[in-house]
């Protein structure tokens, strides 16, 4: 099936995102009506589901799945899913967005308190879940996964109106935020399946790859993209102080007055020319900078795909990989 955009994804799976759909219905639910409200806000507000459909893929990379390995299979996509959805929660209030996925965020709608707490439900509720799996390794991989999380959410708290920040440290935020949970998605599978050290490995380092690939083209959309596209207003990570690469390149290759104009909205934020610096950034190599970044990514990921025996999901893998390469939205 040839993928034109990420809803062939979850057409690929219907069954499973059905089961998907149902376990989140179930522990989503709570004695606490407000938490209910904000959790089933923010978890049916739209999003693709990716990290559950990776970690589908990655199951039917490995044939030897038992009946309770690929229950708990399932239940992991929920896990995996709750954790980047209270991600998703504290991020819009510490960067106070009003938008994401086209609606309100939570925090616009119920409050910032509200929110967090919300969080720290779906979080708890994950390790929950991760208990009933019963894998001391997974629960290994996502302790750690999630403490990464933590460290990239305060290192690139700690980076905002900082116009020194260097391609080294903004792609180390990328990592701890981004590809640490992308890593666990894939991982997951093939410990599941009782596959050898060195094949969850090379499940994790493509998973790493997609992840900071999704990122970077995720830098791209802020630029290039729409707002419909994106389902957030353009320019929301410079609104934000936030140096992402396509300015990163662009303050390191850049005349003077760029440099101190990209500098000084990164500083300032408010009221500044985004339009003209939208101008400058497509005027420079730093769309296409970032795009080889991001294509090294895919190729990466791509190379350790391709240590995997041929297979329907391999290819619709290495699909997946040209579709994130090409996304819009």
């Amino acid at each position: 099936m040839k993928m034109e955009n990420f809803t062939a994804l979850s057409n690929s799976f219907v069954s499973e995102m059905a089961i998907f759909d149902e376990l989140t219905k179930n522990y989503l639910d709570s004695d606490v009506e407000l938490i209910n409200q904000i959790a089933n806000h923010i978890v049916n507000s739209g999003g693709k589901k990716l990290r559950p459909i990776l970690m589908f893929y990655c199951k039917n990379l490995f044939s030897n799945l038992s009946k309770e390995a690929e229950i708990n299979v399932h239940k992991m996509t929920v896990a995996i899913e709750f954790i980047h959805t209270a991600t998703l929660l504290h991020d819009d209030v510490v960067d106070e967005s009003a938008m994401r996925r086209n609606q309100p965020t939570a925090n616009s709608l119920f409050g910032n308190a509200a929110s967090v707490l919300a969080g720290d439900f779906l979080y708890s509720r994950a390790f929950q879940i991760m208990t009933d799996v019963g894998s001391t390794e997974i629960m290994s991989i996502m302790a750690n996964t999630t403490n990464k999380i933590a460290e990239g959410e305060v290192l690139q708290l700690m980076h905002c109106n900082n116009p020194e920040v260097s391609e080294e440290e903004y792609l180390k935020v990328v990592y701890y935020k981004t590809a640490m949970l992308f890593r666990a998605s894939c991982a997951i599978p093939a410990i599941l399946s009782n596959q050898t050290p060195e094949i969850i490995d090379t499940c994790k380092n493509f998973g790493g790859h997609i992840g900071t690939a999704f990122q970077l083209t995720d830098d791209l959309l802020d630029y290039s993209g729409t707002e419909n596209e994106i389902g957030k207003r353009l320019g929301d990570d410079l609104r934000e102080g936030k140096a992402t690469l396509p300015l990163i390149r662009l303050m390191s290759t850049g005349d003077k007055n760029t440099t101190s104009l990209l500098k000084d909205t990164i500083l300032e934020p408010e009221g500044a020319p985004f339009d003209q610096i939208v101008c400058l950034i497509k005027g420079s190599d730093a769309i296409d900078y970032t795009k080889e970044k991001a294509l090294y990514e895919c190729n990466s990921a791509k190379a350790y795909l391709e240590k995997f025996e041929e297979s329907d999901a391999k290819k619709e893998l290495m699909e997946l990989i040209s579709l994130i390469y090409m996304r819009k939205g």
